[in-house]
């Protein structure tokens, strides 16, 4: 595997734009002065499209969150194959599961297109915890709201059939407005399965006029078929 490029030099970021960033997350329950003060101690990362932002296994630089672009959180495949467990988008936090148990990080992350990032440091992190230690129950309950989500994917992997997961996982990434660059391979990544199973599917989508498929995009035409096929009136969020 070839070595991953640097991450690029920090731009001049808007103090301004920091904070709206670090007002959509947990965070936001902090005092101004100190949002203010971690939005000017806090960088800028713009990655290309395919840069990592970091592998498996590495240490935690820090919490940060996606300004812009789409990140993408992967893994290998025993036959080393790669599989798209989820994305990060605008507004999107991650990384505090490794400053909290000081452990490595689980999954590789990496730009799916041109990216910019806003990078928290480690240090900065934990020294704000110490500050604010009442800010520990916030980030608990934000850490169970993950857990749940991931014990929802979870019992889907287990319980549901392929085209019930699969009209899920569309209607999960329309909400996200992801369809511009999503194609049946990265479907299939992301859910575990083959290319050829999920283009069956949904071709018969197509046929009832359910979806519309182009390259590298799928647009939905009757969300209410799907949320059927899904197998209730919603989707997790």
């Amino acid at each position: 595997m070839p070595d991953n490029p640097p991450l690029s030099a920090p731009a001049e970021p808007s103090v301004q734009q920091r904070l709206q960033l670090l007002r959509q997350s947990w965070l936001a329950e902090l005092p101004e002065a100190e949002l203010e003060q971690l939005a000017r101690a806090s960088t800028i990362l713009r990655l290309s499209t395919g840069q990592q932002v970091h592998a498996r296994g590495d240490l935690a630089k820090g919490y940060m969150g996606v300004i812009n672009g789409r990140l993408g959180v992967s893994t290998l495949t025993d036959d080393g194959k790669v599989l798209t467990l989820a994305y990060f988008l605008p507004g999107d936090w991650f990384g505090e599961i490794s400053l909290v148990d000081g452990l490595p990080r689980t999954h590789d992350t990496s730009a799916m297109e041109d990216s910019e990032l806003l990078l928290i440091a480690a240090t900065d992190f934990q020294s704000m915890l110490q500050r604010y230690p009442q800010l520990w129950p916030t980030l608990a309950k934000h850490l169970c709201q993950r857990l749940r989500l991931l014990m929802d994917a979870v019992e889907e992997a287990t319980l549901l059939p392929m085209p019930a997961r699969l009209a899920r996982k569309l209607l999960q990434l329309q909400r996200m407005d992801t369809r511009h660059s999503m194609s049946q391979q990265a479907l299939a990544e992301m859910m575990g399965v083959s290319r050829q199973s999920v283009a069956r599917v949904l071709a018969q989508w197509v046929s009832a006029g359910w979806i519309s498929t182009h390259y590298n995009r799928i647009d939905i035409l009757d969300s209410q078929a799907l949320e059927a096929v899904a197998g209730h009136a919603g989707v997790p969020r």
